[in-house]
């Protein structure tokens, strides 16, 4: 089962309630995919919070597209090491095509700086 179908709790007209269990919310987490046909790149735009119980979802989104890749991380509030290691795997893999990296908050900002992570991906701020 992709992220997608895990991601479907849906509240009604598009809306995602917060999964809830034992009293504790849990956001729900999401990867959606946009074909820009002018410029031919493809944005895959994360949403919620990545850990390494995701990894296999994040790395078959990944895996499903072909550069130019725009990632957008601006609604991501948590990664962990994990994603990041999916991620530098995915440049790797796309070398030398560098994927694109656009939104990042600043905590993830932060570990994308202390990994130098610029040696392989195009940051937009």
């Amino acid at each position: 089962m992709g992220i997608r179908e895990k991601a479907h709790n849906d509240a009604g007209c598009g809306v995602k309630a917060p999964l809830t269990w034992l009293g504790r919310n849990f956001s729900v987490s999401s990867i959606a995919r946009s074909d820009d046909q002018r410029s031919h790149t493809t944005t895959l735009t994360f949403v919620g919070e990545f850990d390494f119980s995701l990894a296999s979802e994040v790395r078959d989104a990944l895996d499903a597209v072909t550069p130019p890749v725009r990632i957008d991380l601006t609604k991501v509030r948590y990664i962990d090491a994990r994603i990041f290691g999916e991620l530098v795997g995915f440049a790797k893999r796309i070398a030398p095509e560098r994927p694109i990296l656009c939104g990042l908050q600043p905590h993830v900002q932060r570990v994308f700086e202390l990994l130098q992570l610029e040696r392989i991906f195009t940051n937009v701020r």
